[in-house]
């Protein structure tokens, strides 16, 4: 590769092979013109792994590029010598220089519902709405197209820049009323938020000055970016009870950074005594077990799947812990797992049959996962027309469900702690004990 043109084809065509998104391939292409401008006389293949070392400490040395900028230059070459070339290079051996942590924003809920209420606009209101309820980044909310939201199972296929499925987000009912609006007074063809165009999509530049507009109008001072919206989500179902590495693995954040940072943040965020202990001894609610513990202890310890006994674990901890709401939402997670397996086990053709008997638009069941894209009401019916339950377990499980949604998402409701070691007993008897 004797050019820079055709070292930048040369990696653009391998890092879309990839699937790099175009901003780090540009980044990318950036520093390795720079490595080859660094040696114009050698084949850039064949350089070692030392002088690769003393370009970067070069830079280094020199203090024009930024710890995030050496960052990624460690990281272009890792690509290009390790993973296309196959070379072995311990680029660990490299000091970098450690990047600043971001100081997370968050709003509070009371400013959140403030935002909320703060524009008229029907699709500036769903904007926002949409975001913080389901956690969602700028880019992911102005890539959204209307094929990608089920007002019938509740559910956002959320998906990278070049159309990809990253997950599937649940649509809370709030967000979900708000949405209904906008979609009737502005008539969206294409994409769910469209700017002055139809058919184009809202501009990131267009939602970041209107969200600042909006928490002008909220009486909100500090200066925000829209990520705010989604740290806010974060931070809220923590505070809710919900465990952070559970929102973050739901959100597709997976790493062990990630969740440091994160629980750095929110930690810095509560380095204060806010309470005297008196006050929570006197006045917050006692938690109380009128249900046998060692016989759901037991009951737990004899369901046959690992990963269902293990959330039924976690169900139990939390609930001892008066984090109901995320126990709730742990029990009934294993639950819709073990009921999935029971209908798929009845075969293809008979669990779509069972399944578009009660929603006729649902697609061919083919494997295991695709239950997944099917809404927990409708498997409760099918579970039941394929025999597991009875009418009165049926309705048992419904009701078990509608508890579940309750504490799925931010809101003031509170279960007591009888109610959720209920909903676990009943979930156990129901579901687990016809194995």
């Amino acid at each position: 590769m004797k050019s820079k043109q055709e070292l930048k084809r040369y990696l653009s065509s391998e890092m879309e092979r990839l699937d790099f998104a175009k901003k780090s391939i540009e980044a990318y292409q950036i520093w390795l013109v720079k490595l080859q401008e660094h040696y114009p006389r050698k084949d850039l293949k064949k350089l070692s792994f030392e002088e690769i070392k003393a370009f970067i400490e070069h830079h280094i040395k020199k203090g024009r590029a930024s710890a995030s900028g050496i960052n990624i230059a460690c990281h272009a070459v890792v690509l290009l010598y390790n993973r296309l070339w196959g070379h072995d290079y311990d680029f660990t051996g490299i000091n970098r220089p450690q990047c600043k942590r971001l100081r997370i924003e968050s709003l509070s809920q009371d400013e959140i519902i403030k935002l909320i209420d703060s524009t008229t606009n029907s699709k500036q209101k769903a904007v926002i709405a949409l975001t913080y309820s389901s956690g969602l980044d700028l880019a992911e909310v102005t890539h959204l197209r209307l094929t990608d939201v089920d007002l019938i199972r509740d559910n956002l296929k959320i998906r990278d820049k070049n159309g990809k499925l990253k997950r599937v987000s649940i649509l809370s009912n709030q967000a979900k009323n708000i949405l209904n609006v906008h979609i009737e007074e502005n008539e969206p063809s294409r994409y769910l938020f469209e700017g002055y165009k139809q058919g184009f999509k809202y501009s990131d530049r267009s939602v970041q000055r209107m969200f600042n507009q909006t928490a002008a109008r909220a009486g909100i001072k500090r200066k925000l970016t829209f990520k705010v919206l989604k740290y806010s989500y974060i931070v809220h179902l923590e505070e809710l009870g919900v465990p952070l590495r559970t929102t973050l693995h739901e959100l597709g954040l997976k790493s062990s950074n990630t969740l440091d940072f994160f629980s750095e943040a929110i930690a810095k965020g509560n380095n204060k005594v806010s309470f005297s202990p008196l006050d929570k001894i006197l006045h917050e609610p006692k938690l109380e077990y009128p249900v046998n513990l060692a016989h759901l202890e037991e009951s737990i310890q004899l369901v046959n799947s690992k990963d269902e006994r293990e959330y039924l674990q976690e169900s139990l901890i939390c609930i001892k812990s008066n984090s109901l709401r995320a126990g709730i939402i742990f029990a009934w997670n294993a639950a819709v797992v073990n009921i999935r397996k029971k209908c798929f086990s009845h075969g293809k053709v008979t669990l779509t049959q069972a399944i578009q008997k009660h929603y006729e638009k649902a697609p061919t069941i083919s494997n295991l996962d695709d239950l997944a894209n099917i809404k927990d009401s409708t498997l409760i019916l099918a579970f039941q027309g394929l025999g597991h339950v009875d009418k009165g377990e049926k309705d048992a499980l419904v009701e078990c469900l509608n508890l579940r949604n309750k504490c799925g998402h931010p809101s003031q409701y509170r279960p007591k702690s009888f109610k959720a070691m209920s909903f676990l007993e009943e979930l156990l008897t129901i579901v687990f004990n016809k194995q």
